[in-house]
């Protein structure tokens, strides 16, 4: 449960980061924000490259 809420949160920073909004409708996630999700954990959060993967694959579990 714990990596999930952790997915969740560095997913709605994110969002208010690039959209800065609260929240997104789920037809807005494309490839676009995947990618730039991506380098918002690789860049802004510093994130290591096994630790950007896992939260991708959180993410893709809860939104797919």
């Amino acid at each position: 449960m714990q990596r999930y809420e952790t997915s969740y949160s560095h997913t709605a920073d994110f969002i208010q980061w690039k959209y800065q909004t609260d929240d997104l409708p789920l037809n807005r996630i494309d490839h676009e924000f995947v990618t730039s999700y991506d380098f918002y954990l690789r860049s802004v959060r510093n994130c290591a490259n096994n630790s950007t993967v896992k939260y991708i694959k959180n993410f893709k579990k809860i939104v797919f």
